[in-house]
């Protein structure tokens, strides 16, 4: 793989895009113009090795990292840049990074996993948690890695409560709410108080935001459907005791009590009592913090996720990405083989088909 990789893009999930960008260094970004979706420099300053560009230039770029969420198969405007370029970039290879799960609105999510399957088409698609990877059913995730350089615990600690949820204003139009569960939380927000970062406090540059975060206690994440919240990890790694619901594998990290806690997401009265002991207790909320910063270390290291990604782009541009759905297609035929009837005069038969799954398996394990 080329040192100058030339990836073409345009501006999505800004922290996210970010971190890949600071993740490799020796690789340029090329991101389109465009008014639907920009860089929000007070979320994240613009990469060295970002440049935007007016339109796009077929033969001047490697790869493709196109962007898209579940809103964008009803008619969103969010939809079009993905639309637009899916269907305009022909001479690169194309990786499609699916932010969403098969979760929205009331929509069934069968029907959300077909239409997305027809959207995405031959791309290979890229999800950002393990769960969301097994409810899509296809296509391959990698877990965030984020910097502990750029989040640090402050040595004083602010007794408070907050979050980095999205904010909204009104419940009642708003297709994520339950995605996000924000019922839940104006539930539990009226019987303790918690500071909404973007909504109740907005900061100005991504230095402010990271120095209010390394000052907090307490970080609250009520989320059902989103796949692992950078937020909660950025929140973790500042030394923030999370209080959190388990979906999206977060269970695999936590012991609760120990580095963090978690709450069902549904039951008011649980989330108030853990939220106000963490508040009495300060001094034992901040040693949960200190434990729960070495989890998110170990488990969300830059590293780990340095090489995730390496592996992948090599494989969307070597053309090797297979699809679950092929993998899939071999276990069937495996399982076929081994249902077929015992008697003698199916061995021979059981044999050739046997030989040809050894054959295929070995062939799209290259791949």
């Amino acid at each position: 793989m080329k040192n100058k990789l030339k990836i073409f893009g345009y501006s999505w999930h800004v922290a996210h895009q970010y971190t890949l960008m600071q993740t490799f260094p020796e690789f340029n970004f090329y991101f389109l113009l465009n008014k639907i979706k920009s860089w929000n420099e007070k979320s994240r300053p613009v990469p060295k090795n970002l440049f935007f560009i007016d339109h796009y230039k077929p033969g001047e770029y490697d790869m493709a990292i196109l962007h898209l969420d579940q809103q964008c198969l009803y008619g969103d405007k969010k939809g079009i840049p993905y639309k637009y370029l899916n269907e305009q970039i022909q001479d690169i290879p194309k990786l499609v990074l699916n932010h969403g799960t098969p979760f929205f609105c009331g929509k069934d999510s069968d029907e959300l996993k077909d239409e997305m399957k027809k959207m995405i088409g031959d791309n290979p698609m890229l999800v950002n948690s393990d769960q969301a990877w097994r409810e899509w059913g296809f296509g391959r995730h990698i877990i965030h890695g984020i910097s502990p350089a750029e989040f640090k615990p402050a040595a004083k600690k602010e007794n408070r409560i907050i979050i980095t949820l999205s904010p909204n204003y009104n419940l009642e139009k708003d297709g994520w709410a339950e995605y996000y569960n924000r019922y839940f939380l104006k539930d539990v927000k009226e019987k303790i108080d918690i500071t909404h970062i973007g909504q109740d406090i907005i900061f100005e540059n991504f230095d402010d935001y990271r120095k209010y975060l390394s000052e907090s206690l307490i970080y609250f994440n009520p989320t059902i459907h989103s796949p692992m919240p950078r937020g909660r990890t950025e929140a973790m790694l500042s030394g923030c005791c999370v209080v959190s619901t388990p979906y999206h594998d977060w269970d695999k990290y936590i012991i609760d009590g120990k580095n963090g806690f978690l709450i069902s997401g549904h039951d008011i009265e649980e989330a108030v009592k853990i939220l106000d002991w963490c508040r009495r207790n300060p001094a034992k909320t901040k040693k949960i913090g200190e434990e729960g910063r070495k989890t998110a270390m170990h488990h969300f290291s830059p590293e780990r996720y340095r090489k995730d990604w390496l592996k992948l782009i090599g494989d969307v541009l070597n053309g090797h990405v297979v699809s679950s759905e092929v993998k899939n297609l071999s276990k069937q035929i495996e399982d076929l083989v081994y249902t077929i009837p015992g008697a003698e005069v199916n061995d021979h038969w059981r044999n050739i088909l046997k030989s040809t799954l050894e054959t295929f398996s070995k062939k799209i394990t290259k791949l």
